[in-house]
């Protein structure tokens, strides 16, 4: 089996959701790591990888509130949000610690400054990673992968980046089995179909 080319996951992940827009970055949001590519003009001109990502909230959270990673995962899906300013002081969820019997309440605005933490460590490294002295980055950011679909990260990464304008993005697909294809975290997947059956790569 040869390699005929190399293609960087994060190129990839800007091939499956981009459309009209073509100066942006867009930031890949995964369980392993967190991609981000800067298009400018429709040409990609520069990608970065950091190894910090979504995983590491759960972690977080199953790690502060003492519970199993599991239920760190389903209250993070469930009841997690980046932006603490959207929770209210006196919201509370349900958790079951490691090593007790019944559940107790624990504050909603502590486990959303929780995840804030992590989500803006990831937003700010990825800025670190892209910024270039000679070359303004694009006030546009889109969103994708799994990681993004937690709520308030777009806050997050708008207030970290300055920019203008941040969006959730998914891939999009016609056809009768497109629905399963364009999930956010299809979006590598996707760009990589794309770039393979491109007109520059059949001509």
């Amino acid at each position: 089996c040869e390699v005929d080319q190399f293609v960087p996951s994060a190129l990839a992940s800007g091939l499956g959701v981009l459309a009209t827009t073509k100066d942006c970055i867009v930031v890949d949001l995964g369980g392993g790591k967190t991609d981000a590519a800067v298009f400018q003009a429709g040409a990609c001109t520069k990608v970065a990888t950091v190894d910090v990502n979504s995983d590491h909230v759960t972690t977080d959270i199953a790690a502060l509130i003492k519970i199993s990673r599991e239920d760190a995962e389903a209250i993070k899906i469930g009841q997690g949000i980046a932006d603490p300013a959207q929770v209210g002081e006196e919201e509370a969820i349900d958790v079951k610690q490691v090593g007790t019997e019944s559940a107790r309440k624990f504050p909603r605005k502590v486990l959303s400054e929780i995840i804030e933490s992590r989500v803006r460590e990831i937003a700010t490294l990825v800025r670190e990673a892209l910024v270039h002295e000679r070359q303004p980055l694009p006030s546009t950011i889109l969103l994708t992968g799994g990681g993004s679909q937690l709520a308030g990260t777009d806050e997050v990464f708008k207030s970290a980046f300055v920019a203008e304008s941040v969006r959730l993005v998914s891939p999009s697909l016609v056809g009768t089995n497109s629905r399963r294809a364009a999930a956010p975290e299809m979006a590598c997947t996707v760009g990589l179909a794309r770039f393979v059956l491109s007109p520059e790569e059949e001509s």
